[in-house]
């Protein structure tokens, strides 16, 4: 089935959102109650009764009121879409999928075509990220349910994707630079803070002490031995050969 371009699409991957290309559509088409029918109806894949969608949409009202909140949404988003974007069967609603794209529907269709890059990219985030209806806890029950389906399928997903080769040119630059021969690196300035609050915090618990030995030392990668003191005052910081206050900041 050939879904044109120009299409709206129904965005509920990281939220929930109709677009007309990169552009939200704002208006009738924010209403929470009618992107929460859309996404019933595109999601489900298949034809809805109306009994069964106010069930889902409006379970606090009547059946009355409801239907006429559901008739009242369908119109609304025919105007906005397209006359035929909604179908009525019988008592039944659906989706023309070739006037309203749904990013679920081709994420699905990605993991079934193992287009596991395609599938990747149009996750964005969870199953109607950070959208809710008042009072609907059968919608809630589904949104829970299809966003957990969804977060597993998108797991396996990552677990197949290719993993990009490292050339011998990336490792090069993204290896760190060896010291000259004969001359111990000098740690940086986040290597000597970070132990410098390890050694004042030994001096004012004494955790250096051990029974045999006063002192204890740390060496981190690329960086210059670090003597830790003992727990007794007076004694100083040593960092790669300059000595330190234990008041030193």
């Amino acid at each position: 089935m050939s879904i044109p371009e120009s299409a709206p699409t129904l965005r509920l991957l990281g939220g929930a959102v109709i677009q007309t290309g990169d552009t939200p559509l704002g208006g009738p088409a924010a209403h929470r109650h009618r992107l929460a029918l859309l996404a019933l109806l595109a999601v489900n894949g298949r034809p809805m009764s109306r009994d069964k969608l106010v069930a889902f949409l409006w379970p606090e009202r009547d059946t009355e009121h409801a239907r006429n909140l559901l008739k009242t949404a369908v119109h609304e988003l025919r105007k906005l879409l397209a006359e035929n974007a909604i179908l009525s069967i019988g008592d039944q609603l659906s989706i023309d999928p070739t006037l309203l794209r749904c990013d679920v529907t081709e994420f699905e269709a990605a993991v079934a075509a193992k287009d596991y890059v395609a599938a990747a990219s149009l996750y964005v985030g969870p199953f109607l990220d950070g959208f809710f209806l008042r009072n609907a806890s059968e919608f809630e029950h589904w949104v829970d349910a299809k966003r957990k389906r969804l977060a597993d399928s998108y797991a396996r997903v990552i677990e197949h994707l290719p993993v990009e080769p490292v050339t011998r040119g990336e490792a090069r630059a993204a290896a760190p630079p060896a010291a000259a021969p004969g001359r111990i690196a000098r740690p940086g300035r986040l290597q000597v803070a970070s132990v410098l609050a390890l050694g004042v915090a030994a001096m004012l618990t004494g955790s250096t002490r051990g029974s045999d030995r006063p002192a204890s030392s740390i060496t981190l990668a690329g960086a210059a031995p670090v003597i830790l003191p003992d727990s007794e005052p007076g004694h100083a910081l040593e960092v790669d050969g300059t000595t330190a206050n234990p008041s030193t900041a």
